[in-house]
């Protein structure tokens, strides 16, 4: 894999935080594995405005291993037209599937973000549905520059050639993920 850097979805920051979410093991798993492999791991403006509408950003996540990037104008250029494949597509799907999801609005923007920054290489996400949801981005000759990583996919089936993580998460690393008392903050059925 290209040393590039990595976007954190939301979903993928309230994984890594709550032990008691569906998919923590995995989140924790490819933390480990960027660490491990010295990938920078970004966290967007949007994502931690969503992060915070029901946690605290600063005193739950290992903040010191990410790096923020803000939400540009010219990250709104790509977010546009990434809304208008995204609703269109939508139609076509639930024609086709009877899968319905609603667009997300800040997952356009998170998208738009990593295919503006050329040295983010994938998307990191817990939402399976996030590739369906987004098929016709994805297909538009627009993105060029990431790839999405779903992290129910183990690391070693994404990155075969690379470093494999530790059966362990290290101590040290492991340390820096604060674990909060399960108090149905992101509770499953409160994850957004």
């Amino acid at each position: 894999m290209n040393k590039g850097s990595v976007l954190l979805d939301t979903c993928f920051l309230i994984n890594l935080q709550n032990e008691h979410c569906l998919h923590h093991k995995q989140a924790k798993e490819y933390y480990a594995y960027f660490l491990e492999n010295q990938i920078s791991m970004y966290v967007s403006t949007i994502s931690i405005a969503e992060y915070s509408v029901k946690g605290s950003y600063v005193d739950e996540l290992p903040v010191s291993n990410f790096k923020i990037t803000p939400f540009t104008i010219s990250h709104s250029f790509s977010a546009g037209p990434f809304a208008a494949l995204a609703l269109e597509n939508r139609k076509k799907v639930e024609m086709e599937s009877g899968y319905n999801r609603t667009v997300i609005t800040n997952d356009v923007k998170l998208l738009a973000q990593a295919n503006v920054e050329s040295h983010i290489k994938y998307f990191v996400t817990a939402d399976a549905n996030i590739t369906k949801t987004f098929e016709a981005i994805f297909q538009s000759e627009q993105i060029a520059n990431f790839k999405i990583i779903n992290i129910n996919i183990p690391t070693s089936q994404i990155f075969p050639d690379e470093k494999k993580p530790s059966i362990e998460i290290p101590a040290e690393i492991a340390a820096q993920i604060p674990v909060i008392p399960h108090n149905d903050l992101f509770s499953e059925s409160n994850i957004y």
